[in-house]
């Protein structure tokens, strides 16, 4: 996409970290002389006089990176001045205060005969007018923080002893590129063509990791209900209706019974904080391994189910391992399990909707206890676990490869606007052409 670019004939030293050299007749700048800041308004709940009204607001978490989320937009009371005061409409640029903060997007979606605000935990950016018109462009600025961002400028910027907060007067006094009016445009015009393409590129990736995923669960789930034969790939000669759930039928030498027949799930153990980073035993919480500790409450291979967080969530270890309080750990009975075979059994029991309403929702291990599964002998257990091992793993390689094409994608789109914004490359006559 670059290929067509080239660098400007003259650059001078920017005397900005971050930035490097710039074309000669460019401008190093604060935000603040270029574009109005306005912090938002602090959350009201109940009205303070009986002109108040119910208005819709954004806030941190509505903004992403270059998109608005507007699924999911809460409401205050604000006056009229407030609304005048804090309103947002399209166009504006929205720039987290806390959090992430100088994580930007344009207001977009934003319908103006319906008044939103900002919460306090955003800036919403204006450009300044001199001479009867604008001196900055919305849309170039959203991918100069963008760049700053990947430099890793707003970590140093903000303090993250505490929360992170990226203030008004930290923005304002921020050092950015600004090239003259014409070539803002025309750089935020290249940048949203070329990053729009680059964005539907890693969407079409993404969908396919989903369908190979969706694959993955329908492959585990035909070899473990007996759908199919995994030596020859077809249904079984004969089945038996089944008493389990919407599985209708079993093969017919298959037994069935309640998953406590198979194994026991053992609740792991709380540990103080300080002692998840000592030793070298890996230990599981309900997303996976959060850290180490010196001691194992489990023997290798074993299984670990969050039931806690993720519920449901099974992984599978294959060094001794240390469950804490939000796991239960699968101790299998070896006479009638193959714990690969039991592993995959898990994942397509789909545990995580075996939940209780309670006070402390979660998966409980009488309720799982319960659920029903078709049995094979073990030698069937051991093949079908090696069948799925092998299947499986072709599906992963091809799910890593596309994250990895989509991690190079992103690497890419954050070099191109950096390059762009930072004027190491001429986008003009392309922008134009465009």
């Amino acid at each position: 996409m670059d290929a067509d670019l080239k660098p400007y004939d003259r650059m001078k030293d920017s005397g900005v970290e971050w930035l490097g050299d710039v074309p000669a007749h460019w401008d190093v700048s604060q935000v603040k002389r270029y574009y109005a800041i306005q912090l938002g308004k602090m959350l009201q709940p109940l009205p303070r006089v009986p002109q108040d009204v119910w208005v819709r607001y954004l806030k941190a978490r509505n903004v992403q990176w270059f998109g608005l989320d507007t699924k999911d937009v809460d409401s205050m009371y604000a006056s009229a001045d407030e609304i005048c005061r804090y309103g947002v409409r399209s166009g504006d640029l929205l720039i987290c205060e806390g959090g992430e903060g100088g994580r930007c997007a344009l207001a977009t979606g934003i319908q103006d005969v319906e008044p939103c605000i900002i919460q306090n935990a955003l800036h919403r950016v204006r450009p300044c007018y001199r001479q009867g018109g604008p001196v900055g462009v919305n849309g170039y600025l959203r991918f100069v923080l963008s760049a700053v961002s990947c430099s890793g400028w707003f970590d140093a910027l903000n303090d993250k002893a505490t929360i992170a907060h990226f203030t008004a007067e930290k923005f304002g006094a921020l050092l950015v590129p600004v090239s003259p009016l014409p070539e803002q445009t025309a750089i935020a015009r290249f940048l949203d063509h070329a990053t729009d393409r680059i964005d539907r590129c890693i969407q079409t990736k993404e969908k396919l990791i989903a369908l190979l995923e969706e694959q993955q669960q329908v492959v585990v789930h035909d070899a473990v209900t007996g759908r199919i034969d995994i030596r020859t790939g077809k249904p079984y000669p004969e089945y038996k209706p089944s008493g389990i759930g919407q599985l209708r039928e079993v093969p017919a030498h298959w037994e069935e019974c309640r998953l406590k027949q198979i194994c026991r799930l053992v609740y792991g153990d709380s540990l103080a904080d300080d002692s998840r980073i000592a030793g070298e035993t890996p230990v599981y919480g309900s997303n996976g391994i959060v850290g180490k500790h010196d001691k194992a409450n489990t023997v290798a291979p074993c299984i670990v189910v969050g039931r806690k967080g993720s519920f449901g969530k099974v992984n599978y270890c294959s060094e001794p391992a240390f469950a804490i309080d939000t796991t239960f750990f699968v101790d299998a009975r070896s006479s009638n399990a193959n714990i690969r075979w039991l592993y995959y059994l898990l994942r397509s029991l789909r545990l995580d909707a075996i939940t209780k309403d309670s006070a402390v929702p979660g998966l409980h291990r009488e309720d799982a206890y319960q659920a029903f599964s078709p049995l094979p002998v073990l030698e069937e257990q051991a093949a079908i676990a090696s069948y799925l091992d092998e299947a499986t793993a072709k599906i992963h390689k091809a799910i890593d490869r596309k994250n990895k094409e989509i991690e190079l994608l992103r690497e890419y789109r954050a070099r191109l606007i950096a390059d762009v914004v930072t004027g190491k490359l001429d986008v003009q006559q392309v922008a134009i052409a465009g």
